[in-house]
């Protein structure tokens, strides 16, 4: 996992306090209720990292990728920072994995430096930390952590699958309200990011950094593409989107 004095040595400067602002229309705070079964993700096992070896679920194309997880408040305190740091999260996930992370969940410590150091560094680089486009998640991988990334449109179900398989992450940015998580505080985030981790026959697995019982959750992946959108910074909301950002090493 790439550290928070990495992120900074790329030239990122202090002082987010002044620089972030709340934004309304954008994302509510997730809702810490009591976990629902999934019983298809609860049956997969993590593969290892340097392996395509499907997962066991009793499914032949069934396949979970050991993705260490976190959420994007991971002591709880979701003031502006953290109700807007969905991306950041995303991002340190797929980074921790990349690098060969084989923790389950990240240290909250370790997590609150990243977020702070992403944080400035987007304030430095697009003018705010809130509401980071698709494409600008990619840059953030691409230059943050050094690793490919791309954004790619109207991926089908096989085309998801596959890149599972090829050990490849997605982070999907969505309407939160569109999605049914019974975790989030409702109606849900208007804008959020979350992370494919792996699939079942007929669910797409997830971790969903806007809430702490969001570990493998599991969704069609209608329900997600349904929801798909971007930010416009021109209009100040989102607007309907087909891109996925899909990263690998």
């Amino acid at each position: 996992m790439v550290r928070a004095k990495k992120i900074a040595a790329i030239g990122v400067e202090d002082g987010i306090a002044g620089a972030v602002h709340q934004n309304p229309t954008t994302r509510t705070t997730a809702n810490d209720k009591s976990s629902t079964d999934q019983p298809e993700a609860a049956k997969l096992q993590p593969v290892s990292k340097s392996e395509t070896t499907v997962a066991n679920d009793n499914r032949s194309n069934a396949k979970l990728l050991a993705v260490p997880f976190t959420s994007q408040a991971p002591t709880a305190n979701w003031d502006t920072l953290h109700n807007e740091a969905c991306e950041e999260a995303s991002a340190i996930m797929a980074a921790a994995y990349f690098s060969g992370d084989t923790r389950s969940i990240l240290p909250a410590d370790e997590v609150e430096a990243d977020l702070i150091a992403l944080a400035q560094w987007s304030i430095k680089t697009f003018g705010s930390s809130l509401d980071i486009a698709t494409e600008e998640t990619a840059k953030m991988l691409r230059d943050v952590y050094q690793l490919n990334a791309e954004v790619r449109h109207n991926l089908s179900e096989n085309e998801l699958k596959q890149l599972i398989a090829e050990n490849k992450l997605v982070i999907m940015p969505i309407n939160g309200q569109r999605i049914g998580n019974p975790h989030y505080r409702q109606p849900g985030p208007l804008y959020h990011m979350l992370l494919v981790r792996g699939c079942t026959e007929t669910r797409i697995v997830t971790n969903d950094s806007g809430t702490k019982f969001s570990e493998n959750h599991s969704y069609t992946l209608k329900k997600l593409t349904n929801a798909l959108v971007d930010w416009s910074h021109e209009k100040d909301t989102v607007m309907p989107a087909t891109g996925v950002t899909v990263v690998w090493k």
